[in-house]
């Protein structure tokens, strides 16, 4: 589990290990924040952020102070393993005179913001001409960059820039496609937030999914969404507190609004649903083999 603070630079905590009752088995004290992932091999890979006073060697031209993002892998017990400075992967690959450049405008230090980080697995390592198992694909929201980095040489392989706009959740598709949550990038009807799924050899949109006029969606910030197996997708439109399921043909199957709303001197406010996953049984092997009633509840 990820902990973070509101209101503080850096605003992660720590990264902790929960067992199903809740009691804690491992913490990792650092500021992780936004994500992590779980390997097939048991490896946990995350975020973490820090202020620098300068910026690293060959950046000067960056603003300082800077917050420098970084990515940490760790074993199962919550040990360090790696850690990767994703300004000096950019600067050490054949990419760094392009991103130098838009990143010398960037002021407010926050120059990249990574808010999303996913290991490429070897299935889907094997549709992709460009990245190869174990390597590491993250989503650098200031500069609406998707980048992949490999940990052997600590440098990004491979990035990407498409129509979205500020987005979040970046992730390969068993197809080999890249999803994304886009939350500023869609200027039609319906809301500024949509959900794309892009081939990244092309850069063709194959299918996207921008609400309806009768549901429209917006997150400004934050947000996700998952490809579940039946080939439906779970978005989270974390700024609305909501949590829906569509088809391919973008009908609602399923959908959940937090009904907890307040307002503090006529300013609206809605609880922000950080993000929701869809479990198969057999990934929750703890609970028990009927449903939980009033009754039953431990």
């Amino acid at each position: 589990m990820v902990c973070v603070g509101y209101g503080i630079t850096p605003w992660g905590l720590a990264l902790v290990r929960l067992d199903k009752g809740s009691n804690l088995v491992w913490s990792y004290q650092k500021n992780t924040h936004h994500d992590l992932d779980v390997g097939s091999d048991g490896r946990i890979y995350t975020r973490t952020h820090e202020i620098r006073s300068a910026p690293p060697q060959g950046l000067e031209t960056l603003p300082s102070p800077l917050i420098e993002d970084r990515i940490v892998l760790l074993d199962d017990g919550g040990h360090e393993l790696q850690t990767i400075s994703i300004l000096e992967a950019i600067r050490d690959s054949e990419f760094v005179d392009v991103i130098l450049d838009e990143l010398k405008y960037k002021r407010d230090g926050d120059v990249l913001h990574a808010n999303s980080v996913a290991v490429i697995e070897p299935e889907v390592a094997a549709k992709l001409s460009f990245a190869e198992a174990g390597q590491i694909l993250v989503c650098l929201r200031e500069i609406n960059l998707i980048a992949v980095v490999d940990p052997g040489t600590a440098r990004v392989v491979w990035m990407m820039r498409g129509p979205w706009h500020r987005p979040h959740d970046a992730e390969f598709l068993p197809n080999g496609n890249l999803m994304i949550f886009d939350n500023r990038g869609n200027l039609g009807p319906h809301g500024l937030s949509r959900i794309l799924e892009v081939d990244p050899d092309t850069s063709e949109i194959v299918w996207s999914y921008a609400g309806t006029t009768d549901t429209p969606f917006f997150s400004k910030i934050r947000a996700r969404q998952q490809r579940l197996p039946n080939g439906n997708t779970l978005i989270t439109e974390s700024d609305g507190g909501r949590l829906f399921e569509i088809t391919s043909a973008g009908n609602i199957v399923w959908e959940l609004i937090n009904p907890v709303r307040g307002a503090k001197g006529g300013t609206p406010y809605i609880p922000v649903v950080m993000g929701g996953h869809r479990y198969g049984r057999d990934a929750l092997p703890f609970l028990p083999t009927t449903p939980l009633t009033g009754d039953t509840l431990p």
